[in-house]
């Protein structure tokens, strides 16, 4: 108890001394015995005590490089949404360094800073140190708030774009204040870039990067500091023009490193950033039915199907399925074929023969043949590219019900008509192209 209250005095007499971040955070690690160091919301090392008195190899690492491994930041995600009910400090048993930390999570008026962190380097943890370091987070709290320089990172552009994120920027000329990169305000089209991270910490199969490489990588590629992390995605905003211009770039990344992007339309006014995120995790959703292997998706590339509403799989058989596909379905259910999912490939890969063959793995002569029957059978001719058009929208909307909402539709497991589109279209949107080497073909990865 003793040992308590001096520590308590100790934090005390730091604090009244007014220091920067850096100097509080040194003296106060000197007074609890054991290092501190603090992260922005995106886990960012921004200020830490003396790095040799860490003696963690792996948090020796992270400070000399200023951010966390991605697998660290995954666990304490999973942990902090589990553990902390309130703004208690908790107990963090790390699975990749095999010890454990006690973690403070900051707050100003309300709004989530970051993360004070001690490592038990020097001596072991202790419930006393949750009380000191809860007392020690308040205090970074109130240097934070009332010391311009002491601000995190966070607090400037990748703030202000959580801010606008949240809504919480709610006019032209507070927005005007805030930012320090007065060009920003100059640009005419904004687009919004999101990148589902945390699904891409699981990949084991493809080069797996941490949140600020990600960041750090996408920002020199469209040369632009707007990234944060919101609602465990990463989230980018860019100008237009760069973006078209980095675009197969940026495609050739999120290749390489397992991403799935997707991109809202564009908007002229920052203030509708909340809307455009709106729109790019509604391209997310959709891509992941409709281009499923497509590295990067831009929303007009599936706004269609944002259009359609609700119903049953019945009224969207009258409404939206066209009369030669309910031939050719019911044909192939009759006879055991696959002209319907021949015709939707073919259809698909820009009416091209051989790149059918590649993607259905057989021959093209086989392709003729089934094309040359689905057209008998369903009554139509090839020359006609309108009804050619009225079919691919058909196929698209009906796979859009039967891929999304088949889990709504009643004994949809007893329906073989259903069951055949929904293995057809399953099948074509599968990462079987994956090793494809067609250069336009809609699903090659």
């Amino acid at each position: 108890m003793e040992d308590l209250i001096q520590m308590k005095a100790g934090m005390l007499d730091v604090y009244l001394g007014s220091p920067t971040i850096n100097e509080f955070l040194e003296k106060s690690a000197n007074v609890l015995g054991n290092p501190l160091v603090l992260l922005d919301n995106s886990y960012k090392i921004v200020s830490h005590s003396n790095a040799e008195n860490i003696t963690d190899p792996y948090w020796q690492s992270y400070v000399n490089r200023g951010f966390c491994s991605v697998e660290y930041v995954f666990k304490a995600k999973q942990l902090a949404h589990v553990t902390v009910s309130d703004e208690s400090p908790y107990f963090f048993p790390c699975q990749i360094c095999h010890d454990t930390k006690l973690v403070k999570v900051v707050k100003n008026r309300g709004v989530e800073l970051g993360f004070l962190l001690m490592l038990d380097s020097q001596r072991e943890l202790t419930s006393d140190d949750k009380i000191l370091i809860d007392i020690l987070g308040k205090m970074v709290s109130e240097l934070l708030s009332k010391n311009e320089r002491n601000r995190l990172s966070t607090h400037n552009t990748e703030m202000i774009v959580i801010d606008l994120l949240d809504q919480s920027i709610h006019s032209s000329k507070e927005l005007a204040e805030r930012i320090e990169n007065k060009q920003l305000l100059q640009i005419s089209n904004w687009r919004l870039l999101i990148i589902d991270f945390w699904q891409q910490s699981h990949s084991t199969s493809r080069s797996r990067m941490t949140l600020r490489e990600i960041q750090a990588r996408f920002q020199e590629l469209l040369q632009m500091k707007t990234a944060a992390v919101y609602q465990e995605k990463v989230v980018i905003l860019f100008d237009s023009i760069s973006f078209q211009t980095n675009k197969e770039s940026l495609s050739a990344f999120a290749t390489k490193h397992g991403l799935k992007i997707s991109v809202s339309a564009d908007f002229s006014d920052l203030l509708q950033t909340n809307q455009a995120y709106i729109e790019a995790l509604e391209c997310d959703r959709l891509a992941r039915f409709s281009l499923p292997v497509k590295p990067l998706t831009e929303y007009y590339e599936v706004n269609l199907y944002a259009l359609l509403p609700s119903m049953p799989i019945e009224q969207v058989k009258q409404k939206y399925f066209h009369p030669v596909l309910q031939k050719l379905i019911h044909y192939d259910l009759a006879h055991h074929t696959d002209l319907f999912e021949t015709l939707y490939t073919y259809l698909l890969q820009h009416e091209n023969v051989n790149h059918t063959a590649i993607c259905l793995s057989i021959h093209r002569n086989t392709v003729r043949y089934k094309l040359k029957r689905a057209s008998e059978i369903g009554e139509f001719s090839y020359s006609n590219s309108v009804i050619l058009v009225q079919l691919l929208i058909s196929y698209q909307i009906f796979s859009y019900y039967v891929v999304c909402y088949q889990d709504e539709y009643k004994n949809f497991a007893k329906n073989q008509l259903l069951q055949l589109a929904f293995h057809a279209f399953e099948r074509i949107s599968s990462t079987k192209c994956a090793s494809c080497t067609i250069q336009d073909c809609d699903f090659r990865l």
